[in-house]
C-alpha cells in the first residue's frame, strides 16, 4: 500500500487490521490451519525503539510467541537453556539474534499454521537505505511461502517502489477521489453561506469542488486544511470567485502548504510559537494537556515555584482552557490542535498534539528550525 504523506495510509492500515472482516477472510484462507496475525506500526515521532529494526523484530516476535508459546524453546534455544540453568539475565538481544529467531519462528509457524503480517510506515523506519533494504528483503523472503501473507505500507519512495514493483499494490490517491469529493461537498454545504452561493451559481460551486479534489491528489490532510480555509473565507463573505482565488493561492504540496501557514504567523508571536512547538516535540508520543500548555507562556519563568499550592476551581480551568486554545490558534496557526482526551480529572480532559505526524517532520527540517531560532533565545528548555 503506497500513498503520499497525509493520504491516509496509517488510517487504512489500522482499519484493515482491526476490522473483523479482515480476520474472517484470513480465517477462510487459513482453514483448516491455525491463523496467526502480527503487526508493527512504525512511529517516527516516538522513541528510537518504535522506529528501529530491533523494535520491529521484538514486536513481531512478542505477538507471534504470545499466540504460540510452544515455539519459544525452538526459537531461542540457548536463552531457554540459560533460564533453566538459573541465568535470569543472559544479556540484551542483538539484531542478528532477533533476525535468526524471526526466520526460525516463521518457518516453524508455516509448518502448521498460516501467518499474516501488517507492517505500517516502512518510510518511518530510522535508518539508511541499506537498513531499509534489509527489512524489505526480509519480508520478501518470508512472503515467498504460500503460508505467509504480508501487507506493508509506505510513502512512494524509490527503494520501496523498486523492491515491491512486482507485488500487488494499492495506490491510495487513485482510490480516494470519490471519498474526497463527498467529504468536500458535505463539509461545504453545511455552511449556510455556501448553500446560498450554490443556489446563485451551482456550476461555479461544482467547479470549485472539482478543483479541490483534483488538486488534492489523494491527500486527505491537504483537503481538510483547504476546506477549513474556505470555510473561514465564507465567514468573511467570500464569493465564489474569492473562494476560487483562495484555493489557487494554496500550494498543492503539503509541505509547501505548511510553509504557507508558517508565513502567516505574526512575527510578534514567533518566539512563543517556537516554545510551544518545542514542548509538543519533546512530549513525543505522550501529548500534554491543554492546561499544561497554559503554563508554558506564563511571563514569569518562576511562576510554578512562586505559586501557592491549592486546588484550581473548575471556572479557573475552563478560563485557562479557553484562553490557551485561542493562543495556540494565533501562535501556531492550527499546526497544533486541541483534542478532547475523554480523561478525568478535568486537568487532563483536553490535550494538545500536532495536526498530523507530517507537521512534526516539517518542523524538524533545518530551514524551519533556522527560521524559528532567529526569534528565540537559548534560555528556554522544553524539558523543564
Amino acid at each position: 500500500m503506497t500513498g503520499k504523506a497525509g493520504s491516509g495510509k496509517s488510517t487504512l492500515m489500522r482499519y484493515l487490521y482491526d476490522d473483523q472482516r479482515t480476520k474472517n477472510y484470513l480465517r477462510n484462507w487459513a482453514n483448516p490451519s491455525k491463523l496467526v496475525i502480527a503487526s508493527c506500526f512504525f512511529w517516527n515521532p516516538g522513541t528510537p525503539m518504535q522506529r528501529s529494526l530491533t523494535g520491529l523484530l521484538l514486536s513481531l516476535l512478542y505477538e507471534l510467541l504470545s499466540q504460540c508459546p510452544e515455539w519459544m524453546r525452538a526459537v531461542f534455544p540457548w536463552r531457554w537453556q540459560s533460564y533453566e540453568l538459573g541465568i535470569l539475565d543472559p544479556g540484551p538481544y542483538t539484531n542478528t539474534e532477533l533476525l535468526d529467531a524471526f526466520r526460525k519462528l516463521v518457518h516453524e509457524a508455516a509448518a502448521s499454521s498460516k501467518v499474516c503480517f501488517f507492517i505500517d510506515g516502512l518510510d518511518e523506519f530510522e535508518g539508511d537505505d541499506t537498513a531499509r533494504t534489509e527489512i524489505v528483503d526480509l519480508f520478501k523472503e518470508i512472503s515467498d511461502s504460500p503460508d505467509v501473507k504480508v501487507c506493508v505500507s509506505s510513502r512512494p519512495w524509490l527503494i520501496f517502489e523498486d523492491s515491491f514493483a512486482h507485488c500487488s499494490k494499492l495506490l491510495l490517491q487513485e482510490l480516494t477521489y470519490q471519498d474526497i469529493e463527498r467529504y468536500v461537498h458535505s463539509e461545504l454545504v453545511k455552511d449556510v453561506r455556501f448553500s446560498k452561493l450554490k443556489e446563485e451559481d451551482a456550476s461555479g460551486c461544482s467547479r470549485l469542488v472539482e478543483e479541490i479534489v483534483n488538486k488534492a491528489a489523494g491527500v486527505f490532510l491537504w483537503v481538510y486544511l483547504v476546506v477549513r480555509s474556505l470555510l473561514q473565507g465564507l465567514q468573511n463573505e467570500d464569493g465564489i470567485q474569492d473562494l476560487q482565488r483562495r484555493l489557487r493561492l494554496i500550494p498543492a504540496d503539503l509541505e509547501e502548504y505548511f510553509k504557507h501557514m508558517m508565513s502567516t504567523l505574526d512575527p510578534f508571536y514567533l518566539e512563543q510559537a517556537k516554545q510551544l512547538f518545542d514542548v509538543a516535540m519533546t512530549a513525543q508520543e505522550h501529548p500534554l494537556s491543554l492546561l499544561t500548555y497554559s503554563f508554558v507562556l506564563e511571563p514569569d519563568p518562576d511562576f510554578a515555584i512562586k505559586a501557592k499550592v491549592r486546588m484550581y476551581e473548575r471556572a479557573e480551568i475552563d478560563d485557562r482552557h479557553q484562553s490557551m486554545e485561542r493562543r495556540l490558534n494565533s501562535r501556531c496557526k492550527d499546526l497544533l490542535e486541541v483534542y478532547n482526551a475523554d480523561r478525568e480529572p478535568l486537568f487532563f480532559s483536553r490535550s494538545v498534539d500536532f495536526l498530523h505526524r507530517t507537521v512534526r517532520d516539517f518542523l524538524q527540517t533545518r530551514a524551519v528550525q533556522d527560521m524559528l531560532n532567529e526569534y528565540t533565545s537559548d534560555s528556554f528548555d522544553a524539558n523543564i
